[in-house]
């Protein structure tokens, strides 16, 4: 049976865990972010044609939303702001892959592998599989914000047996 003491320790680990998470999601969206805009920038991903240019704004918005987001949730650990951060992200991930559908910025044609491949098949399904994705975990997370509204259980605040 575990003490106070063990479960709060637990929790403080926990949290320690999620903050260097979040430092790890921030560094990699600065890294994504210098990558597209710096060096070597977009027009270097050889399967990108110019209308890829199109897609740039809500792409960049994502990973600067993604940047604030981690931000936030690394200082400050609140399940109901993870929640929103999530539908926030989300639903940029969303906005990034159906602006991708429309636009289909992409000329596979260079590649030197895969050439009996049907690639705009291909990402044409993983650009549908992301827009499910990012739709389901938009609702999930509604409904951790609804739990913590109605003073519910999320799995984070449950301590001890179940």
């Amino acid at each position: 049976m575990s003490t106070e003491a063990d479960a709060a320790t637990r929790r403080f680990a926990a949290s320690a865990m999620r903050r260097v998470g979040f430092g790890l999601a921030v560094l990699v969206n600065v890294i994504l972010l210098w990558l597209t805009l710096v060096w070597p920038g977009w027009e270097a991903v050889p399967i990108l044609t110019p209308d890829a240019v199109a897609v740039l704004p809500v792409f960049v918005g994502s990973l600067i939303a993604g940047i604030v987001v981690n931000l936030l949730n690394a200082l400050v650990d609140s399940r109901a702001l993870r929640a929103v951060g999530d539908i926030v992200t989300a639903v940029l991930a969303f906005a990034v892959a159906l602006q991708l559908w429309e636009v289909f910025p992409f000329d596979f044609g260079v590649l030197e592998f895969g050439r009996g491949l049907d690639w705009e098949l291909f990402m044409r399904g993983f650009l549908g599989f992301v827009m499910v994705v990012t739709t389901i975990s938009v609702i999930a997370q509604v409904v951790v914000l609804g739990r913590l509204a109605f003073g519910g259980k999320t799995p984070e605040n449950v301590v001890g047996p179940h």
